[in-house]
């Protein structure tokens, strides 16, 4: 992510991995194909949302316990 330049949030845990991220059609398409290309991963679905501005101004990728607290 960080080579790619993108910007904003991704957190990774035993679920899966949650996040948001910002950049152009071009870096998110780039880690689309990184993250199906990681085995038990293929199937990801992205929610994605166009913007002349990304949101972010650095990038966190974090390692969590829990992606989602019960």
């Amino acid at each position: 992510m960080k080579d790619l330049g993108v910007k904003g949030r991704v957190y990774i845990g035993q679920e899966g991995i949650n996040g948001t991220l910002g950049g152009t059609p071009e870096q998110i398409q780039k880690y689309k194909e990184f993250l199906w290309s990681i085995k038990g991963f293929e199937d990801t679905q992205f929610k994605t949302d166009e913007d002349d501005t990304v949101p972010f101004a650095k990038l966190i990728c974090k390692v969590r316990d829990e992606l989602v607290a019960i």
